[in-house]
């Protein structure tokens, strides 16, 4: 992702998170987000967005946004991959679906970067995400890394960005350079 000398393309980077609606999984509906990654036929988001509390995979249906002040429309069914699923870290990998039941790619979305960003106390950082007190379109929040927790003997962020549910599995980036830094959960 090219990033201009007047900051990161926040429009472009928000093309690339998805909303992502689970209905009636282990008796329950609900909704998280996701980052479009690798070649574009695939959606990371958290664990915990993409199971029931048995475990139980769902369907996921994939929606996104072409603007950032519109409401995401459907593109594309999807299946947690097994092998891409942790549960102590909180994350998971799903594969993108058409209608047809055949791998497909979320066109027009520039897949995200995962790589190693080490950031420090009070470096800024963005949130996108689709919460539910949101309304339907995508929210952005601001705020900075406020320290470390350890668990599952992995290092996490804490920071001071607002979120709430339907944010887990969304993108956090580095406010300065819109580089993928975390996923929050």
């Amino acid at each position: 992702m090219p990033v201009s000398t007047s900051g990161p393309d926040w429009e472009d980077l928000a093309r690339s998170v998805v909303y992502i609606y689970v209905s009636n999984c282990g008796g329950f509906s609900w909704s998280g987000s996701g980052t479009v990654v690798l070649d574009g036929g695939y959606v990371l988001t958290n664990a915990h967005v993409v199971a029931d509390d048995a475990g139980n995979f769902c369907d996921l249906w994939i929606y996104a946004a072409d603007s950032a002040a519109e409401s995401p429309d459907w593109i594309a069914d999807a299946r947690v991959i097994p092998e891409a699923y942790d549960f102590d870290l909180d994350l998971a990998v799903v594969q993108l679906f058409d209608f047809d039941g055949l791998p497909t790619i979320a066109t027009g979305r520039d897949p995200i970067e995962i790589r190693n960003v080490v950031l420090g106390l009070g470096d800024e950082i963005k949130v996108l995400g689709y919460p539910g007190l949101g309304g339907n379109t995508i929210t952005m929040t601001g705020g900075e890394i406020s320290g470390w927790m350890s668990n599952a003997g992995r290092i996490f962020y804490k920071s001071s960005a607002r979120s709430g549910p339907g944010v887990s599995g969304g993108a956090v980036f580095d406010a300065t350079t819109g580089e993928y830094v975390g996923t929050p959960t």
